[in-house]
């Protein structure tokens, strides 16, 4: 006989919080009818044999890859080298770039203005 489990309590086997069950069913990593059912009147119900079957599953390449893959700041540039887009050209750092929009040129020293 299978056994079926509330979210809390699928969370509960699982050492996750609710909210993470609940996103996993969001990004679809558990599947309506594979992994959890919804039977009219009543929140979702996981059958336990399939969640355990989906935890067993061997990673696909890609899965493995992101594991691997190094994490991307979360915000704000990269730290460590400074990139075209900061400002360098010719090998030199320039703080001011900003284009003249009468003569449409870009110019590379600080505007007239902040002077």
């Amino acid at each position: 006989m299978d056994t079926y489990l509330t979210i809390a309590e699928a969370a509960e086997l699982l050492k996750l919080s609710p909210k993470s069950v609940r996103n996993k069913i969001a990004a679809g990593q558990f599947q309506l009818g594979v992994h959890f059912y919804r039977p009219p009147g009543m929140t979702p119900r996981f059958k336990w044999n399939a969640v355990v079957k989906w935890m067993e599953a061997p990673m696909e390449a890609e899965d493995v890859a992101k594991i691997d893959a190094i994490p991307m700041p979360r915000r704000g540039r990269p730290t460590g080298r400074r990139t075209a887009a900061d400002g360098e050209v010719d090998g030199k750092f320039h703080r001011w770039i900003w284009i003249d929009m009468a003569t449409l040129k870009l110019h590379y020293e600080k505007p007239m203005w902040l002077r």
